[in-house]
């Protein structure tokens, strides 16, 4: 279950693979038997906080300067996509606090790819009725970001769950996509893997396609989330609420994986409500 939501089944979070490897984290969830054991997150993230690498091949970074400036005041000082997508979840991460203070979240970037195995192919499924549609796109382009608290399986370890708390989670993941489409030109599809309930294990995840945003990436990031320095459940302006629900409950999805005939992953996403 997703922080905050309470119809959601859970998986546990898997683990990272050495920082040598091209990809750094998986995404909590996916538990086959060909690979491996599972393990928390948050040592995956306090791995990357203490100099890990983070494994990037699947997107170009953006280097039109001009428009990168024209859209937000701030742009990546890095070279390269890896790089480039650690400095962003830096940056957005470190804003979004809790109310007693502390950091909301770390966010670990990669590749989507889960116990280091590839995923090729994300099915979306449209409904849990005998008249669902069944959305099968090439995962080429995703970038992945999960987003863990310290706690248990990832949980934010601190506070208690809301409304409030949910949203700024999911604007946090919007605003962590809006940054990865404006600055990374190869990336088409952004998973944010959101961190569950305390007491229960990972299973949600806002899924953006860089055509779902393609509006708020070409006018400035102020028309879309207000530049805040620091927000915390509380801190969201009253007259952006219904524009951040607006952008992410419908991509917020229930996630699993399953083996495909290539021996890669297959990600299946089922609507969250």
């Amino acid at each position: 279950m997703a922080d905050d939501l309470t119809t959601q089944e859970s998986v546990a979070p898997e683990a990272a693979p050495a920082a040598s490897e091209p990809l750094v984290v998986s995404p909590p969830g996916y538990r086959p038997p060909l690979y491996g054991t599972r393990f928390a997150l948050a040592y995956a993230l306090l791995a990357v906080l203490l100099g890990g690498g983070v494994g990037l091949a699947v997107v170009q970074f953006g280097t039109d300067e001009a428009k990168s400036v024209a859209w937000s005041k701030w742009q990546p000082t890095a070279e390269g996509a890896t790089p480039v997508a650690k400095e962003i979840a830096d940056l957005v991460s470190r804003k979004y606090r809790l109310p007693e203070g502390g950091q909301l979240v770390g966010v670990v970037p990669g590749q989507l790819a889960v116990q280091n195995v590839p995923v090729d192919v994300i099915a979306t499924r449209s409904g849990p009725t005998n008249d669902d549609k069944i959305d099968v796109t090439d995962a080429r382009g995703s970038l992945m970001f999960v987003l863990c608290g310290l706690g248990e399986r990832c949980a934010i370890a601190q506070g208690e769950a809301s409304t409030e708390r949910h949203r700024l989670l999911r604007r946090e993941a919007l605003e962590l996509a809006l940054y990865a489409f404006r600055h990374l030109d190869g990336v088409q599809r952004v998973v944010a893997f959101m961190p569950p309930k305390a007491g229960e294990e990972p299973t949600a995840a806002l899924y953006f396609r860089r055509q779902d945003l393609e509006r708020q990436v070409k006018e400035p990031l102020a028309e879309t989330l207000l530049p805040l320095e620091r927000l915390t459940p509380a801190d969201i302006p009253v007259g952006e609420r219904e524009l951040v629900d607006a952008l992410t409950e419908p991509r917020l999805f229930n996630f699993s994986f399953q083996q495909s005939q290539s021996g890669n992953a297959v990600m299946i996403l089922d609507p969250a409500v």
